[in-house]
Protein backbone atom coordinates (compact mmCIF):
# COMPACT_ATOMS: atom_id res chain seq x y z
CA UNK A 1 0.00 0.00 0.00
CA UNK A 2 1.07 3.57 -0.65
CA UNK A 3 2.28 5.55 2.35
CA UNK A 4 -0.41 7.98 3.49
CA UNK A 5 -3.14 8.73 6.00
CA UNK A 6 -6.36 6.81 5.43
CA UNK A 7 -9.45 7.40 7.58
CA UNK A 8 -12.06 4.64 7.51
CA UNK A 9 -15.64 5.76 8.06
CA UNK A 10 -18.21 3.56 9.76
CA UNK A 11 -21.61 4.36 11.22
CA UNK A 12 -22.92 1.80 13.67
CA UNK A 13 -21.04 -1.21 15.03
CA UNK A 14 -23.70 -3.55 16.38
CA UNK A 15 -25.20 -7.02 16.24
CA UNK A 16 -28.59 -5.39 15.86
CA UNK A 17 -30.00 -4.18 12.52
CA UNK A 18 -33.15 -2.29 13.45
CA UNK A 19 -36.14 -1.14 11.37
CA UNK A 20 -34.79 2.39 11.83
CA UNK A 21 -31.43 1.70 10.19
CA UNK A 22 -32.26 -0.74 7.41
CA UNK A 23 -31.63 0.54 3.93
CA UNK A 24 -29.28 3.31 5.08
CA UNK A 25 -25.56 3.24 5.78
CA UNK A 26 -24.67 -0.35 6.67
CA UNK A 27 -24.36 -1.55 10.24
CA UNK A 28 -21.10 -3.47 10.63
CA UNK A 29 -21.39 -6.40 13.06
CA UNK A 30 -18.61 -6.43 15.68
CA UNK A 31 -17.03 -9.59 14.25
CA UNK A 32 -16.77 -7.96 10.81
CA UNK A 33 -15.28 -4.80 12.30
CA UNK A 34 -12.79 -6.93 14.23
CA UNK A 35 -11.94 -8.70 10.97
CA UNK A 36 -11.30 -5.34 9.32
CA UNK A 37 -9.01 -4.29 12.17
CA UNK A 38 -7.09 -7.54 11.98
CA UNK A 39 -6.53 -7.22 8.23
CA UNK A 40 -5.65 -3.53 8.33
CA UNK A 41 -3.18 -4.08 11.18
CA UNK A 42 -1.23 -6.28 8.78
CA UNK A 43 -1.15 -3.52 6.17
CA UNK A 44 -0.23 -0.47 8.23
CA UNK A 45 -0.20 1.40 11.54
CA UNK A 46 -3.21 2.59 13.58
CA UNK A 47 -3.21 6.16 14.94
CA UNK A 48 -5.72 8.52 16.52
CA UNK A 49 -7.30 11.29 14.44
CA UNK A 50 -5.12 13.95 16.05
CA UNK A 51 -1.94 11.91 15.57
CA UNK A 52 -2.75 11.18 11.92
CA UNK A 53 -3.35 14.87 11.24
CA UNK A 54 -0.16 15.86 13.07
CA UNK A 55 1.96 13.37 11.14
CA UNK A 56 0.53 14.40 7.80
CA UNK A 57 1.04 18.10 8.48
CA UNK A 58 4.61 17.51 9.68
CA UNK A 59 5.49 15.28 6.73
CA UNK A 60 6.23 12.23 8.88
CA UNK A 61 3.79 9.74 7.33
CA UNK A 62 6.21 7.17 5.96
CA UNK A 63 3.93 4.14 5.83
CA UNK A 64 0.22 3.31 5.42
CA UNK A 65 -1.40 4.97 8.44
CA UNK A 66 -5.00 4.26 9.45
CA UNK A 67 -7.59 6.04 11.62
CA UNK A 68 -11.22 5.22 12.34
CA UNK A 69 -14.22 7.54 12.32
CA UNK A 70 -17.89 6.90 13.14
CA UNK A 71 -20.76 9.17 12.08
CA UNK A 72 -24.12 10.01 13.70
CA UNK A 73 -23.34 9.29 17.36
CA UNK A 74 -24.79 5.79 17.61
CA UNK A 75 -24.45 3.91 20.88
CA UNK A 76 -23.04 0.74 19.31
CA UNK A 77 -19.74 2.53 18.73
CA UNK A 78 -18.99 2.85 22.45
CA UNK A 79 -20.42 -0.57 23.23
CA UNK A 80 -18.59 -2.55 20.55
CA UNK A 81 -16.03 -0.47 18.61
CA UNK A 82 -14.41 1.11 21.69
CA UNK A 83 -13.22 -2.15 23.29
CA UNK A 84 -12.05 -3.52 19.94
CA UNK A 85 -9.98 -0.42 19.21
CA UNK A 86 -8.59 -0.46 22.76
CA UNK A 87 -7.00 -3.81 21.97
CA UNK A 88 -4.91 -1.95 19.40
CA UNK A 89 -4.27 1.00 21.76
CA UNK A 90 -5.94 3.49 19.46
CA UNK A 91 -8.86 5.89 19.78
CA UNK A 92 -11.41 6.85 17.13
CA UNK A 93 -13.54 9.78 16.10
CA UNK A 94 -17.29 10.16 16.61
CA UNK A 95 -19.53 12.72 14.89
CA UNK A 96 -22.55 13.81 16.93
CA UNK A 97 -25.80 15.68 16.26
CA UNK A 98 -27.15 17.72 19.16
CA UNK A 99 -30.82 16.92 18.47
CA UNK A 100 -30.00 13.24 18.92
CA UNK A 101 -27.90 13.29 22.09
CA UNK A 102 -30.31 15.84 23.62
CA UNK A 103 -33.30 13.60 22.71
CA UNK A 104 -34.76 16.70 21.06
CA UNK A 105 -35.78 15.10 17.76
CA UNK A 106 -35.27 11.69 16.18
CA UNK A 107 -33.29 11.31 12.93
CA UNK A 108 -35.67 11.95 10.03
CA UNK A 109 -34.02 9.32 7.83
CA UNK A 110 -34.53 6.72 10.55
CA UNK A 111 -38.20 7.66 10.54
CA UNK A 112 -38.33 6.97 6.81
CA UNK A 113 -36.70 3.58 7.27
CA UNK A 114 -39.19 2.67 9.95
CA UNK A 115 -42.11 3.71 7.74
CA UNK A 116 -40.69 1.54 4.96
CA UNK A 117 -40.41 -1.41 7.35
CA UNK A 118 -44.07 -1.23 8.42
CA UNK A 119 -45.40 -0.37 4.93
CA UNK A 120 -46.13 3.15 6.09
CA UNK A 121 -44.60 4.94 3.12
CA UNK A 122 -47.93 4.66 1.32
CA UNK A 123 -49.30 7.26 3.75
CA UNK A 124 -46.36 9.55 3.08
CA UNK A 125 -46.52 9.31 -0.71
CA UNK A 126 -49.88 11.04 -0.76
CA UNK A 127 -48.62 13.87 1.45
CA UNK A 128 -45.55 14.42 -0.74
CA UNK A 129 -47.45 14.89 -3.99
CA UNK A 130 -47.80 18.63 -3.42
CA UNK A 131 -44.00 18.88 -3.35
CA UNK A 132 -43.65 17.20 -6.75
CA UNK A 133 -43.49 13.54 -5.81
CA UNK A 134 -44.92 11.18 -8.43
CA UNK A 135 -45.56 7.45 -8.42
CA UNK A 136 -42.48 5.30 -8.85
CA UNK A 137 -40.00 7.76 -7.40
CA UNK A 138 -37.71 6.69 -4.55
CA UNK A 139 -39.05 8.46 -1.48
CA UNK A 140 -35.64 8.54 0.20
CA UNK A 141 -34.07 9.99 -2.93
CA UNK A 142 -36.91 12.44 -3.46
CA UNK A 143 -36.72 13.76 0.09
CA UNK A 144 -33.00 14.42 -0.21
CA UNK A 145 -33.19 15.92 -3.70
CA UNK A 146 -36.05 18.22 -2.70
CA UNK A 147 -35.18 18.69 0.93
CA UNK A 148 -37.03 21.24 3.05
CA UNK A 149 -38.21 21.60 6.62
CA UNK A 150 -41.77 21.22 5.32
CA UNK A 151 -40.96 17.75 4.00
CA UNK A 152 -39.39 16.85 7.36
CA UNK A 153 -42.65 17.91 9.03
CA UNK A 154 -44.63 15.65 6.69
CA UNK A 155 -42.40 12.70 7.58
CA UNK A 156 -42.77 13.46 11.28
CA UNK A 157 -46.56 13.70 11.01
CA UNK A 158 -46.85 10.25 9.46
CA UNK A 159 -44.29 8.81 11.87
CA UNK A 160 -46.24 10.10 14.87
CA UNK A 161 -49.49 8.74 13.47
CA UNK A 162 -48.12 5.18 13.38
CA UNK A 163 -46.09 5.16 16.61
CA UNK A 164 -46.81 5.69 20.29
CA UNK A 165 -45.03 7.98 22.72
CA UNK A 166 -43.20 5.04 24.39
CA UNK A 167 -42.08 3.73 20.98
CA UNK A 168 -40.65 7.08 19.99
CA UNK A 169 -38.92 7.50 23.34
CA UNK A 170 -37.42 4.02 23.13
CA UNK A 171 -36.06 4.66 19.63
CA UNK A 172 -33.54 7.14 21.06
CA UNK A 173 -31.69 4.21 22.66
CA UNK A 174 -29.88 3.90 19.31
CA UNK A 175 -28.08 7.17 20.01
CA UNK A 176 -25.45 8.03 22.58
CA UNK A 177 -26.36 9.79 25.80
CA UNK A 178 -24.44 12.75 27.15
CA UNK A 179 -22.93 10.45 29.75
CA UNK A 180 -21.73 8.05 27.05
CA UNK A 181 -20.21 10.90 25.05
CA UNK A 182 -18.38 12.18 28.11
CA UNK A 183 -16.94 8.70 28.64
CA UNK A 184 -15.55 8.71 25.10
CA UNK A 185 -14.17 12.22 25.59
CA UNK A 186 -12.42 11.15 28.78
CA UNK A 187 -10.87 8.27 26.84
CA UNK A 188 -9.45 10.87 24.44
CA UNK A 189 -11.67 10.09 21.49
CA UNK A 190 -12.17 12.86 18.93
CA UNK A 191 -15.74 14.19 19.17
CA UNK A 192 -16.95 16.20 16.17
CA UNK A 193 -19.83 18.52 15.24
CA UNK A 194 -22.19 16.78 12.78
CA UNK A 195 -24.86 19.57 12.78
CA UNK A 196 -27.94 19.79 14.94
CA UNK A 197 -30.34 17.58 12.98
CA UNK A 198 -28.40 15.90 10.14
CA UNK A 199 -29.92 17.87 7.26
CA UNK A 200 -28.18 18.05 3.83
CA UNK A 201 -26.62 21.45 4.49
CA UNK A 202 -23.88 20.90 1.92
CA UNK A 203 -26.31 20.82 -1.01
CA UNK A 204 -27.86 23.80 -2.76
CA UNK A 205 -31.34 22.92 -1.49
CA UNK A 206 -30.31 23.61 2.13
CA UNK A 207 -26.95 25.39 1.99
CA UNK A 208 -28.58 28.52 3.41
CA UNK A 209 -28.95 26.60 6.71
CA UNK A 210 -25.28 25.53 6.84
CA UNK A 211 -24.15 27.99 9.51
CA UNK A 212 -27.34 27.73 11.57
CA UNK A 213 -27.19 23.94 11.79
CA UNK A 214 -23.51 23.78 12.70
CA UNK A 215 -23.77 26.73 15.11
CA UNK A 216 -26.70 25.17 16.96
CA UNK A 217 -24.79 21.95 17.47
CA UNK A 218 -21.65 23.92 18.37
CA UNK A 219 -23.43 25.63 21.23
CA UNK A 220 -24.56 22.29 22.66
CA UNK A 221 -21.13 20.76 22.05
CA UNK A 222 -19.44 23.56 24.00
CA UNK A 223 -21.98 23.32 26.81
CA UNK A 224 -21.33 19.58 27.15
CA UNK A 225 -17.56 19.42 26.70
CA UNK A 226 -16.51 22.90 27.78
CA UNK A 227 -14.64 23.57 24.55
CA UNK A 228 -15.26 24.23 20.87
CA UNK A 229 -15.11 21.48 18.27
CA UNK A 230 -12.18 21.20 15.89
CA UNK A 231 -14.03 19.32 13.15
CA UNK A 232 -17.29 20.01 11.32
CA UNK A 233 -18.48 16.83 9.63
CA UNK A 234 -20.77 17.28 6.63
CA UNK A 235 -23.96 15.18 6.70
CA UNK A 236 -25.01 13.38 3.51
CA UNK A 237 -21.81 13.98 1.65
CA UNK A 238 -23.20 12.95 -1.72
CA UNK A 239 -20.15 14.00 -3.70
CA UNK A 240 -21.95 14.76 -6.96
CA UNK A 241 -24.55 16.80 -5.07
CA UNK A 242 -22.16 19.01 -3.12
CA UNK A 243 -22.83 22.67 -3.70
CA UNK A 244 -20.10 24.48 -5.60
CA UNK A 245 -20.34 27.10 -2.88
CA UNK A 246 -19.78 24.63 -0.02
CA UNK A 247 -16.11 25.36 0.68
CA UNK A 248 -16.69 29.10 0.42
CA UNK A 249 -19.62 28.89 2.83
CA UNK A 250 -17.60 26.76 5.24
CA UNK A 251 -14.70 29.21 5.29
CA UNK A 252 -17.05 32.09 6.02
CA UNK A 253 -18.06 30.68 9.40
CA UNK A 254 -15.74 27.81 10.41
CA UNK A 255 -13.07 29.80 12.31
CA UNK A 256 -10.06 27.64 11.40
CA UNK A 257 -11.87 24.33 11.85
CA UNK A 258 -11.60 21.35 9.49
CA UNK A 259 -14.39 20.32 7.14
CA UNK A 260 -14.71 16.53 7.15
CA UNK A 261 -16.08 14.86 4.01
CA UNK A 262 -16.30 11.33 2.64
CA UNK A 263 -14.56 11.48 -0.74
CA UNK A 264 -13.26 7.89 -0.54
CA UNK A 265 -9.63 8.86 -0.94
CA UNK A 266 -6.38 9.13 0.95
CA UNK A 267 -5.55 12.37 2.73
CA UNK A 268 -2.64 14.48 1.51
CA UNK A 269 -0.89 17.57 2.93
CA UNK A 270 -2.52 19.66 0.22
CA UNK A 271 -6.09 18.89 1.33
CA UNK A 272 -5.39 19.25 5.07
CA UNK A 273 -3.63 22.55 4.34
CA UNK A 274 -6.97 23.66 2.89
CA UNK A 275 -8.68 22.45 6.11
CA UNK A 276 -10.43 19.55 4.37
CA UNK A 277 -10.27 15.91 5.49
CA UNK A 278 -11.45 12.90 3.50
CA UNK A 279 -12.67 9.50 4.66
CA UNK A 280 -13.21 6.09 3.06
CA UNK A 281 -16.34 3.99 3.55
CA UNK A 282 -15.54 0.26 3.88
CA UNK A 283 -18.23 -2.18 2.76
CA UNK A 284 -19.55 -4.95 4.99
CA UNK A 285 -17.20 -7.76 4.01
CA UNK A 286 -14.73 -10.20 5.52
CA UNK A 287 -11.22 -8.99 6.18
CA UNK A 288 -9.86 -11.25 3.46
CA UNK A 289 -11.95 -9.31 0.93
CA UNK A 290 -11.36 -5.87 2.40
CA UNK A 291 -8.35 -4.83 0.32
CA UNK A 292 -10.06 -5.57 -3.00
CA UNK A 293 -13.31 -4.01 -1.79
CA UNK A 294 -11.52 -0.80 -0.85
CA UNK A 295 -9.95 -0.64 -4.28
CA UNK A 296 -13.44 -0.80 -5.76
CA UNK A 297 -14.72 1.90 -3.40
CA UNK A 298 -11.81 4.19 -4.18
CA UNK A 299 -11.90 3.47 -7.93
CA UNK A 300 -8.17 2.77 -7.96
CA UNK A 301 -7.63 6.50 -7.70
CA UNK A 302 -5.53 7.10 -4.59
CA UNK A 303 -2.70 4.63 -4.38
CA UNK A 304 -4.29 1.88 -2.30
Amino acid sequence: MKAGWYIFLYHNISWEETPYTRGLEPTHPPNIFQDHLSRLSELGEFVSISEGLSRLDSGTVSSPTFSFWFDDGLVGVRKYALPLLEKYNVTGGLSVCSHFFNRQDFFWRFKLSYLSYIDGLRFLRHRLKKYGYTKGMSIKGFCLDNFSEAIVEEIDTVFRNVTSDPEREDAFRLFETKTGLMELKEKEWTLANHTAAHYPVGEDSFLSHFERQFSECEAEYKALFGEESKFWVLPFDRGKCRSRRLIERFRECANNRYLVLVGNKMNTPSNTKEKVIFRITPPVCKGTHLYRSLLDVMNFGTGL
